[in-house]
């Protein structure tokens, strides 16, 4: 029982919600249907008995046993005519199928109207007058040869002689039309059932799936336009929750962003002095070349204090509306352009073409980032290859360096496995990423390689 409870909820909630309904419908039908087909079968079965009963009393009074024991006692078994016709009589003032006197060991002396429900009754309940010593005895329903059903009734005589009638169960037949009635009801319940459950529950698991995609793109930060504002259900109550959220997300992101924004404005203006300062003194200690050499590490240490500030001031500053469609090979082939004095040529493989509407100096800046990461990761080749479907143009960038240790916080900012590193430089590529309505995910990284993925919305070279 436990098994089939636990692959019932592992199911999808539409088909939860149809298997439950389905379940529902045949344990009524049972409930329901059931006891009226066997209380009306139980009645009419206990009033053709009793009508049979009755019947058999009315001739049994009249019967004229004595001249039955008169002749067997002289060793006769064959009844004389005036017994024939006196059954036969009885049988059609009463319209039933078969009178017929038999004694205790089945063996039948007379009988009126039809010999073979006679002969089979006795057959199929022989064991009945064989043990019970009762002065009526009723039978099941029986089926007779002509795939019709019939009930009888055996009176006790005298101890070894019986008198037997049957007649045709004919309520039988209205039971079977109304069990055929039941089933198809039945049937018809649970296709209608089956619909209206299917379309209740697409009304009810279709918003939910859109409101997880809903949920899943508040997460990128781009979610698609959704509205169940007019709806008062659990579904409009949810949508509300989501959308409350998405706000009080912005809020709290917006508020990170200015705190940052505003502590590298502030320690922009002091850098810029000192860098200032750190160069004038260099001119002047170009003759000392200890000192020269302690200044040329300052202003190292100053320039990379200055960059570390700038990617504080690029995390933080939003997008610009003006986007314009760029073929982002083009792109990566400027960066790598720009990288080849420090990196040999042939490290970068490329491949394929793709358009995006984008803001170009800001999907530099991102894929300038990643391909960094790969460059440091790895000193073998870099794979990037571009290709564009109907919705998305995909960018991915394999190095096959060491695998990524913390997979789940790479996208985090601050966080770095580098010794020096700041850890902005992948949170600023997701960010700029997702405002341009894309997505940035690690495909894979283990023993094989590391795949870094670029998703953004496709656009047409003619748009």
């Amino acid at each position: 029982m436990a098994f089939w409870f636990y692959i019932f909820f592992m199911f999808k909630l539409k088909w939860k919600i149809l298997i439950a309904m389905v379940f529902l419908i045949l344990l009524l039908s049972v409930s329901i249907f059931l006891p009226i087909y066997w209380n009306t079968r139980i009645s009419m079965e206990e009033q053709l008995q009793n009508h049979l009963a009755g019947h058999l009393d009315l001739i049994a009074r009249e019967f004229p046993l004595e001249d039955v024991k008169i002749q067997n006692s002289l060793g006769f078994k064959k009844i004389d005519i005036n017994l024939l016709r006196y059954l036969n009589k009885k049988n059609q003032d009463h319209l039933k199928e078969s009178i017929f006197l038999f004694e205790k060991n089945g063996l039948i002396l007379a009988f009126a109207g039809d010999g073979k429900i006679a002969t089979k009754t006795l057959m199929l309940h022989n064991y009945l007058f064989q043990q019970d010593t009762a002065l009526v005895i009723h039978t099941p329903v029986f089926q007779g040869n002509d795939q019709r059903y019939y009930l009888s009734v055996f009176k006790r005589m005298d101890a070894d002689l019986f008198l037997g009638i049957s007649a045709n169960a004919r309520f039988f037949e209205n039971l079977s039309r109304l069990r055929r009635q039941m089933i198809l009801t039945t049937l018809i319940s649970l296709i209608l059932t089956s619909l209206i459950a299917l379309f209740f529950s697409s009304s009810l698991t279709k918003p939910l799936q859109k409101l997880t995609v809903y949920a899943s793109q508040i997460g990128r930060g781009s979610p698609d336009k959704l509205n169940y504002n007019e709806r008062r259900d659990e579904i409009g109550t949810l949508y509300k929750t989501l959308v409350e959220m998405q706000g009080k997300i912005k809020i709290r992101e917006r508020e990170n962003k200015q705190i940052v924004a505003s502590v590298a404005h502030e320690l922009r203006n002091p850098i810029a002095g000192m860098q200032v300062n750190i160069e004038l003194l260099m001119e002047e200690l170009q003759k000392d070349s200890d000192s020269f050499r302690f200044s040329q590490l300052t202003h190292r240490d100053i320039l990379k204090l200055a960059e570390i500030v700038d990617s504080f001031l690029n995390y933080s500053r939003p997008i610009d509306t003006d986007l314009e469609i760029q073929e982002l090979g083009a792109i990566c082939r400027e960066i790598l352009e720009a990288n080849q004095f420090k990196h040999q040529k042939e490290r970068f493989h490329l491949q394929g073409r793709g358009y995006a509407r984008i803001h170009k100096s800001k999907i530099h800046h991102a894929l300038s980032n990643i391909l960094q990461n790969a460059l440091d990761a790895s000193e073998d080749i870099i794979n990037i290859s571009i290709n564009e479907t109907h919705d998305w143009t995909r960018i991915s960038i394999e190095n096959f360096g060491n695998p990524v240790s913390d997979k789940s916080q790479i996208f985090e900012a601050f966080f770095s496995t580098k010794e020096n590193g700041v850890g902005l430089g992948l949170p600023i590529a997701k960010s700029i990423v997702e405002q341009h309505g894309g997505e940035i995910l690690l495909e894979k990284s283990d023993a094989t390689g590391t795949v870094f993925v670029i998703l953004l919305p496709a656009a047409n070279e003619s748009k």
